[in-house]
């Protein structure tokens, strides 16, 4: 039995799973109703994907409230999971979590460090999944693992202006088409980062629950580099978009280079052939616009 909390969420809505879990099943800000849903479906292996989460510019505002809500969560699953006998738990959280000062690409070891401040409330909620992972690894020698994504897209996301890079694009795109508008971008488009399709992270999630020789904390992300203007070019070509595309560079958001060496995942899992990002991106615009 597979239990995925986050069910009607981007990520829990593309894991697969026996039980999807979601906010009206159950309250994970409240120790007892997390206890009450494990006790009732009795999950050999827990996906925990729900957390708050928002764009770039939805995380500069409300720290507090991003890091109070996802490590109330994060601890009341871990804990909740301990106490029925919980064997498998895989925690996702993201590499958005990892220190700031390190230089890309960024390895397991980069989780530790202080992180960018636009994002902070977000971020350090995030970081606390390894350390809670390795303290009942510690303590009581459970198979509990804390798992770091690079940046997810694909079917099911959120197609708004709130949305994640991907999704955010296509959806700005789109409404530009329609409103005969152009487009207007924060930044200068030169930040670089891993593009992760949701549908291999289901993939690889199955290879890790199989290995319980894989240890943690893991990056999951392809290594190649994609800068914005690189998304923005592929969402033109596919849309077919003739209007202009106006980057303002006078507000910039995050680090301009976050990019993963994924060798860890790879010595763990052997071989994995990655969705290129211009399949990814072809598949994810023909999912919205279904």
């Amino acid at each position: 039995m597979k239990l995925v909390t986050g069910g009607n969420g981007f990520i829990g809505s593309n894991i697969t799973g026996d039980i999807k879990l979601t906010r009206k099943d159950c309250d994970l800000t409240d120790y007892e109703s997390v206890l009450e849903s494990l006790k009732k479906y009795k999950p050999e292996t827990v996906i925990h994907t729900a957390a708050k989460h928002g764009s770039a510019i939805e995380m500069l505002r409300g720290h507090t409230e991003y890091i109070e809500n996802n490590i109330l969560c994060d601890i009341n699953i871990i804990k909740g999971c301990k106490e029925i006998g919980v064997k498998n738990l895989l925690m996702l959280s993201t590499i958005t979590s990892f220190g700031s000062h390190h230089q890309s690409p960024l390895t397991e070891e980069s989780i530790y460090g202080e992180v960018n401040e636009s994002i902070f409330g977000y971020a350090y909620s995030k970081k606390i999944c390894a350390g809670l992972c390795k303290s009942y690894q510690l303590d009581y020698g459970l198979n509990y693992k804390s798992i770091y994504l690079g940046n997810t897209y694909g079917p099911h996301g959120k197609f708004n202006e709130n949305g994640t890079v991907v999704h955010n694009l296509i959806y700005k795109f789109c409404k530009a088409i329609e409103e005969n508008q152009n487009v207007r971008l924060y930044g200068n488009g030169k930040v670089f980062r891993n593009y992760l399709y949701v549908e291999d992270l289901d993939k690889i999630l199955k290879l890790i629950i199989e290995n319980k020789d894989i240890k943690d904390p893991l990056i999951v992300s392809p290594n190649v580099v994609v800068s914005i203007i690189d998304i923005v070019n592929i969402i033109k070509e596919k849309l077919n978009f003739k209007n202009e595309v106006i980057f303002d560079s006078n507000i910039q958001i995050g680090s301009n280079v976050k990019v993963v060496d994924n060798k860890k995942l790879i010595d763990s899992i052997g071989h994995f052939e990655f969705t290129d990002i211009n399949t990814g991106i072809e598949k994810t615009i023909n999912y919205y616009k279904k």
